[in-house]
């Protein structure tokens, strides 16, 4: 019984399947440091646009991989990844584009991190390189995936 329960929370945990994804809010940080409010809006009719479906696979004997389906990609970073384990149910990976970019001048890149949860939803934050500009800030965006069904 205590096997099963235990094999349960660790399947609830684990990360490999299908999500269907939405960025939830943002943390600004400038150079004096967290800033209150968000800078970035998601108009209500713009909201469809910050949301985005991953896939993530763990090959036998082969790195993580994280498909990102992402139409209309605001922030560069739709692909196929490779992952890094960073600790059970806990995975980051590098997203690269050539610009334009939405928050850099030339190229993109971002690095985004993704948690399992018990209740088999996952959380990530995704963490874009710097902003180009006289105004030197960062944005962390913070969201929510819900594993879709049958996967």
């Amino acid at each position: 019984m205590v096997g099963a329960t235990i094999a349960m929370a660790m399947l609830a945990a684990s990360l490999p399947g299908n999500y269907d994804c939405a960025i939830e809010r943002q943390i600004v940080v400038t150079e004096t440091g967290v800033q209150p409010g968000d800078v970035i809006q998601f108009p209500e009719a713009e909201r469809e646009a910050w949301r985005f479906s991953m896939r993530v696979r763990t090959p036998r004997n082969a790195a993580a991989q994280v498909e990102l389906l992402w139409s209309a990609n605001p922030i560069q970073i739709a692909g196929t990844h490779a992952a890094v384990d960073l600790a059970p149910s806990h995975l980051a990976f590098m997203a690269m584009a050539r610009g334009p970019c939405m928050f850099t001048e030339t190229n993109c890149m971002a690095l985004i991190q993704l948690s399992a949860r018990d209740d088999g939803s996952a959380a990530f934050t995704i963490m874009p390189a710097g902003l180009a500009g006289p105004t030197q800030l960062h944005v962390i965006f913070i969201g929510s995936c819900r594993r879709q069904n049958g996967s």
